[in-house]
């Protein structure tokens, strides 16, 4: 094996070792148990606060003898109706509208929202994933919520997205959704290796996966994308097919 190959195929092994540090530490949160999954407890409801800055709980008291169905709908019910206070709001921000939800029976509630992309602001989007997600995860059946966002531009674009509580267990993290990775390209020559450093967005539509292989597709200064165009499509798949199953 040539220099150049071997430099290419490391560029390629590395690159999968970055996508599994970046989805990986997901899934392992989805196999968490919730530590709020306790049915002797009250629930607390998380609003936006009047200015849309922070979340405004809410304590909730929980029928004991009321289905996991029915318990969803009342906690939804309740989180849709702001009622008469000022100082909190339905965890809605602007540029999205709420459609429906549905729950799988087993573990997953679906919330589904259409949404002007061009009219959302990225603080007020985490904002709201955390009041909902942190909300419903509460119940003992629940242990994902997937979002589904609907562009009112062109219904056949749908993002879809899986969060668990502990998405939003580093409130730090949280109140900053950026995150940066280093990633390792070839350089312009095959034979060295050049790091550079890739923002990624954790309230953008797309996953972090999309978003990692997207940087990795990228040209940078004294750099080239380590395979040609159609096989590191394949390679990006099978990465995130093989790597970030959930």
């Amino acid at each position: 094996m040539t220099t150049k190959k071997r430099i290419m195929l490391t560029a390629v092994v590395m690159a999968a070792v970055v996508i599994l540090v970046a989805c990986g530490s997901d899934s392992k949160n989805g196999r968490k148990k919730n530590s709020a999954d306790n049915s002797d407890e009250n629930l607390t409801l998380y609003y936006a606060n009047s200015t849309w800055t922070d979340l405004f709980p809410e304590v909730f008291t929980r029928d004991q003898l009321v289905t996991t169905e029915n318990l969803i709908d009342t906690v939804m019910n309740a989180l849709m109706d702001s009622g008469e206070m000022t100082d909190k709001q339905v965890p809605v921000p602007q540029g999205v509208t709420y459609q429906r939800y549905t729950y799988d029976g087993q573990a997953t509630i679906n919330l589904m929202f259409n949404v002007d992309w061009e009219a959302t602001d990225t603080y007020e989007m985490v904002l709201s994933k955390a009041a909902f997600v942190r909300t419903l995860t509460q119940i003992e059946s629940v242990k994902k919520v997937v979002y589904e966002y609907t562009d009112i531009a062109n219904e056949n674009s749908i993002v879809r997205e899986e969060l668990t509580n502990d998405s939003f267990s580093d409130m730090d993290n949280f109140m900053n959704p950026h995150e940066e990775y280093n990633i390792y390209m070839p350089d312009s020559t095959g034979q060295k290796l050049v790091q550079k450093t890739i923002d990624l967005d954790r309230s953008a539509p797309e996953s972090l996966e999309e978003q990692m292989v997207a940087g990795l597709r990228m040209s940078y200064d004294g750099t080239v994308v380590p395979l040609n165009e159609k096989l590191w499509l394949r390679v990006s798949l099978w990465m995130m097919l093989t790597m970030c199953v959930r």
